[in-house]
């Protein structure tokens, strides 16, 4: 729902007048409502070197994560309950993978209840193991590995044994205002030196138009690069003409931007990138060779048939790491289907006592105590919103909340969304329902148990002063007492 299309210089349209919003207010996002419409994916793995933001850990108080902790606490309690309320939904439904058995593997991989069948089936699922044929479907597929260590010789295979065309390296240049050190000395936000070719696969790793498909995770194919330096490329960054051609498939851009070229080939420039100090930059052409790629960086990718990847080899920790809580979890359910995931750890470095203890640390159950606290209040929640809603029902003897959906869809279309487009077809369904005044003295119940006023009592006004009989208005309270002439409008 997009308010700021229907709100124009702070006029609301109503059905019989206008409701004029102080400019100060509907010059803000979403007309002025005043709501957190997102709030984040708790499985999602925290960033690297930092605490999930439900842990218990105790932290500097001066530290990102206690501003966040302290963010979240006040978006679950809001400190001025009188004018404020927090609503919680929590979304449960799996929609990328429809395999039931991987679905309930997953399942009991996220919640710590592992059997020794899981054991067996990720065995069967290490490529080694695998039939040479079904190998073979593994040969471009993304690797998916706990740390970008565990990647140099995947992407070093990949370059040297997948390709015959010049491989261009990019060495990023990076500046400081410090004595000494680079706050992106240890930050994989963007590779120190990185190496493409053309037909490789990269990631792009800058946000430049996100509804457009072009964003920090986008995947495309190198189709050219260019370079005015006779010594090579992106070796001093003098020149503001170096760029990489980038085929991004799912690039929604309208205009093409390399002449006589499809418009999903797009040309990536060289990027500085500050740090949030501002006090340290990094330069460099905001590309990643994509065949290999850390957990973290996955988060929200999808691995399978119709996909950019359609087969994934996923990598689980080494015995002697302490991955973060979720890690395989995350790396395993990238995958649409079973058939789309192949194990690349080799057998000897699968320990199947310490695969069966995943996801019962102190770390998981933290999570598990926040989700359990989560659901509470989306039980809450609900309850609240159920009782909200069904206190719309014109029905003063019977109120449910299905009548009330209504009477609230009725109320958005006609007074805040396109009425224009609807009221014929909602005045048209609602002509059984036609002028509510619900005095109970007179009303009688109809076959929908929905009342209604005799015909010929409707002589009661609106709030612009013409008769109530020409149109439905939901606004209309079961009430024996006379109306003071204001509209209500559903919170």
């Amino acid at each position: 729902m997009d308010t700021l299309h229907h709100v124009q210089d702070g006029v609301v349209p109503m059905r019989a007048h206008q409701v004029s919003i102080p400019s100060d207010v509907h010059k803000r996002p979403w007309g002025g409502i005043p709501f957190i419409y997102s709030f984040g994916d708790s499985f999602q793995l925290a960033p690297v070197g930092m605490r999930a933001f439900y842990s218990q850990a105790r932290e500097p108080k001066t530290g990102s994560w206690s501003l966040g902790m302290i963010a979240v606490a006040d978006f679950r309690n809001p400190p001025k309950r009188e004018v404020e309320e927090c609503s919680v939904f929590v979304l449960d439904e799996v929609v990328r993978q429809t395999d039931q058995v991987f679905l309930d593997f997953l399942t009991r991989l996220r919640n710590g209840a592992l059997q020794a069948m899981d054991v067996d089936f990720i065995v069967s699922r290490l490529l080694d193991n695998l039939p040479e044929e079904e190998q073979l479907t593994f040969k471009d597929a993304i690797h998916v590995v706990p740390r970008w260590k565990m990647a140099a010789q995947v992407t070093f295979k990949y370059l040297n044994e997948g390709f015959v065309t010049p491989i261009a390296v990019m060495q990023s240049h990076k500046e400081s205002l410090k004595s000494s050190g680079n706050c992106f000395s240890n930050s994989t936000t963007l590779p120190t030196c990185s190496a493409v070719c053309i037909g490789a696969k990269v990631m792009l790793q800058a946000n430049y138009i996100v509804e457009l498909k072009l964003h920090n995770g986008s995947v495309g194919t190198v189709r050219d690069i260019c370079y005015p330096n006779p010594d090579g490329p992106y070796t001093r960054y003098s020149d503001e003409t170096e760029y990489v051609v980038v085929e991004f498939p799912e690039s929604k851009l309208p205009v093409a931007l390399v002449p006589g070229k499809p418009k999903t080939w797009i040309p990536i420039p060289v990027h500085k990138l500050r740090c949030d100090m501002n006090c340290c930059a990094c330069t460099t052409i905001p590309l990643r060779l994509c065949n290999s790629i850390s957990v973290h960086k996955s988060q929200g990718s999808t691995f399978g048939q119709g996909q950019v990847f359609e087969k994934a080899v996923c990598y689980l920790p080494n015995p002697t790491d302490t991955p973060a809580p979720g890690l395989e979890v995350v790396a395993l359910s990238r995958c649409k289907s079973p058939m789309d995931m192949a194990i690349g750890n080799k057998k000897h470095a699968i320990c199947g006592q310490r695969f069966l203890k995943t996801g019962q640390t102190k770390a998981y159950e933290e999570r598990k105590a926040f989700h359990a606290s989560l659901a509470s209040q989306a039980e809450t929640t609900r309850d609240r919103l159920e009782s909200t809603i069904a206190n719309l029902d014109p029905n003063p003897h019977h109120k449910v909340f299905e009548r009330g959906c209504e009477v609230l869809l009725h109320w958005y279309r006609t007074r805040v969304g396109d009425g224009d487009a609807h009221r014929a077809e909602e005045d048209s369904s609602m002509t059984s329902a036609d002028d509510y005044h619900l005095q109970d003295q007179d009303a009688q119940s109809d076959s929908s148990g929905l009342l209604r006023v005799p015909e010929g009592d409707g002589d009661s006004e609106d709030s612009s002063g013409s008769s109530g009989s020409d149109s439905y208005d939901p606004n209309r309270r079961c009430s024996s007492e006379e109306s003071d002439g204001s509209e209500k409008v559903p919170a």
